[in-house]
């Protein structure tokens, strides 16, 4: 008999030569994804022209929170400064109208004043230049220059501006000397004056404020000038 072809050896060869198919497309394969993985990584990668404008803008943007910032901070800085000025200049009024709602009137008590010219019905009254100074009698209590204590119910209310060269230079200060009524005590300072009439005392004389007639009532008032309304 002839040779018939046998039908596993031509089943076989289909088989093998798919399998040298398959091992020829797998290798093609892994290369193509490799290449694929490669190209993705490429695409979402930043490049150095986006990294460097992505430093600007990062840096911009922080210069300009930093400016805001310091904005903001200037502007509650200055809030809070003019809130602490009205504060003070409305408890120096509060003060001052207290003061001169009791002052004594009377033809026969002096004021310490200034004047363009010496007036008749105040001996002490002058030109005064730079900051001015006034002093009167008041029925307010006070500190006594001689005990130390709060007594009196008369005093001598005066207020100026310190100008010694110490750290107390450039405020406003409020004297509140507590006196005898009737003017005729014997008791004298040490300096041997009466304690009973208007005395400026040195600047800056005191070494404890609670027991001194003078008092800093505006320590950021630098400027005291006052007018007269007829």
């Amino acid at each position: 008999m002839p040779n018939e072809p046998n039908p596993l050896e031509e089943a076989a060869v289909p088989a093998a030569s798919l399998q040298h198919e398959q091992a020829t497309r797998l290798p093609l394969q892994r290369l193509f994804r490799a290449l694929t993985m490669k190209q993705r990584e490429r695409v979402s990668a930043f490049t150095l022209a986006e990294l460097l404008v992505s430093v600007g803008v990062l840096v911009l943007l922080t210069l300009l929170a930093t400016q805001l910032l310091n904005n903001a901070a200037t502007i509650m800085t200055l809030g809070h400064r003019q809130m602490d000025a009205d504060s003070q200049a409305r408890e120096l009024f509060d003060r001052m109208a207290i003061d001169f709602a009791q002052m004594i009137r009377r033809s026969d008590v002096d004021y310490y004043l200034k004047s363009s010219t010496t007036a008749n019905d105040c001996r002490l009254c002058n030109r005064q230049r730079g900051n001015d100074q006034i002093a009167f009698y008041s029925t307010v209590p006070g500190w006594s220059a001689i005990t130390g204590a709060q007594q009196g119910s008369v005093s001598i209310i005066g207020y100026r501006i310190n100008v010694s060269g110490t750290t107390l230079s450039n405020r406003l200060e409020r004297l509140g000397e507590a006196l005898v009524w009737n003017g005729a005590t014997s008791d004298t300072r040490s300096d041997g004056r009466p304690a009973s009439v208007i005395f400026w005392a040195p600047l800056n004389p005191w070494a404890n404020l609670t027991t001194n007639p003078f008092d800093i009532i505006g320590r950021d008032v630098f400027r005291f000038e006052y007018y007269y309304l007829l």
